[in-house]
């Protein structure tokens, strides 16, 4: 029992030893990789903050609890990423502290939202209410909408189609792969150069039929000769395809947002067009494919092609006129106007596009 009772003080006295010696290698290892690491905590928390008084404090907590954290660290050597996360959770909980802070600083700020008087009477109609949200457009309820869909679709399907089996059909001809495929090169040149140019020529006029029939007689008679014309002219019936089809994909992003009265209005009428435009025009490949397998020709495909550019040019023609979709208010009750703002009453202003639903 006596030696039991002597013995205890010193287990436990070497056991303390061994605890201090293991705390006094994990401050030293500690101070090793703070000594290589530490400055990144600070540039974490500036880069998130964009802010040195507040990074410093961030950096600060940061190394704080990675020290007292550093011993339940059982990878020491990931001890660089362990400190960028914890500064990059520190840093982004004070940014969205400030936001909230600031929000609510803000909301409360305004009269609208300050206890009013027991006795004060009420504000007139709107003098001390915020704006009621404004009601979205549905843009799939109007003609509009419609008009310039199939404008996007028909036009997707045409180049993709064309991109598709031109090569092919000038194999077919008689030219070789590598002249086939500088042709087709050739097509995506003519391309570039008016897709840039045209929304900008769109811009300065308020209807842009003029350079939709340019555009969609450019498409047929690239697309007629490619297949009917001389051969050794095919340079130049592909490049007159490619301007012209680099046109019509100008003017259907243009009209995306040429014909909506706000941000909000353009975005859903371009979520819509592209939508439903690249979904149409996913069929015009296969479809040409089938006739040509069917056939064994490429007039029958062609034609129809002809046929959708003389669709295309209906829809351009409606989709071009100088209108633009309504925008939300309260109750959702809109109507359309021109581009130079004039009411849709007014014997001034253009044919209206009537809601469909």
């Amino acid at each position: 029992m006596q030696e039991l009772v002597l013995n205890q003080p010193v287990s436990t006295a070497r056991s303390e030893l061994v605890r201090e010696a293991a705390q006094a290698d994990a401050r030293r290892e500690f101070e090793e990789r703070l000594a290589e690491c530490g400055p990144l905590a600070y540039r974490v928390a500036r880069g998130v903050l964009r802010n040195t008084a507040d990074a410093e404090d961030v950096a600060q907590e940061a190394l704080l609890r990675a020290y007292k954290g550093f011993e339940r660290l059982r990878d020491r050597s990931r001890f660089r990423g362990w400190l960028v996360r914890i500064s990059f959770r520190l840093a982004l909980d004070r940014l969205r502290s400030a936001k909230r802070r600031e929000q609510r600083d803000t909301l409360w700020s305004h009269p609208a939202h300050l206890p009013a008087p027991a006795n004060a009477e009420p504000a007139a109609d709107g003098a001390a209410a915020l704006a009621p949200p404004r009601a979205g457009v549905k843009v799939y309820r109007y003609a509009l909408t419609w008009q310039v869909t199939a404008f996007m679709g028909l036009q997707s399907l045409l180049y993709y189609a064309a991109l598709s089996w031109l090569p092919t059909i000038f194999q077919d001809r008689g030219d070789s792969p590598v002249t086939a495929g500088n042709l087709l090169a050739l097509m995506g040149v003519g391309n570039l150069a008016t897709s840039l140019i045209v929304p900008v020529l769109a811009h300065r006029r308020p209807s842009q039929r003029g350079l939709v029939v340019p555009s969609l007689i450019g498409t047929a008679a690239g697309l007629a000769g490619s297949l009917w014309a001389p051969l050794g002219s095919a340079p130049f019936w592909v490049l007159v395809l490619g301007v012209s089809q680099g046109s019509c994909l100008g003017l259907a992003i243009f009209f995306m947002m040429a014909r909506a009265p706000d941000a909000g209005v353009a975005a859903s009428l371009s979520a819509f067009s592209q939508s439903v435009g690249y979904l149409v025009a996913s069929v015009g490949p296969l479809m040409v494919g089938l006739l040509h397998s069917a056939t064994g020709s490429w007039n029958i495909p062609v034609a129809l092609l002809l046929v959708l550019c003389a669709a295309e040019l209906a829809t351009g023609l409606l989709a071009g006129r100088p209108l633009v979709l309504p925008q939300g208010g309260p109750g959702g009750k809109v109507s359309l106007r021109d581009r130079g703002g004039r009411p849709p009453g007014d014997k001034h202003s253009p044919t209206r596009v009537s809601e469909t639903g």
